[in-house]
């Protein structure tokens, strides 16, 4: 499987921090009565909008997994630790790892 070449093919992404905790705040505010104390692995988070916020809010125990180059330096360049691969070959390259997986729709 590809991976799109630049984030314009990405939906939604937020190229300014502001715009990224504002996103961050809207998917916040619908997620937040599922999480729990513990890590949050994203998988395919953007520029990471959402871990930014998480960490905003006190956690630290966060990381975003990320194929697209683009979207990987702009979530670092925001806090956001990143693991630069593609979501599919996480698991390949893992797979006695628990995994709890969050599908945003």
């Amino acid at each position: 499987m590809s991976s799109p070449a630049s984030a314009e093919f990405h939906c939604w992404h937020a190229s300014t921090r502001e715009e990224t905790l504002r996103k961050g705040e809207k998917l916040g505010q619908l997620s937040r009565p599922f999480f729990r104390d513990g890590w949050v692995v994203e998988l395919g988070c953007g520029e990471g909008a959402s871990l930014m916020w998480l960490k905003q809010h006190g956690n630290d125990r966060v990381i975003g997994v990320e194929s697209n180059e683009e979207l990987c330096s702009l979530a670092e360049s925001f806090g956001v630790p990143m693991a630069r691969a593609d979501c599919w070959n996480i698991f390949a390259d893992s797979p006695s790892r628990r995994t709890c997986i969050s599908i945003w729709m």
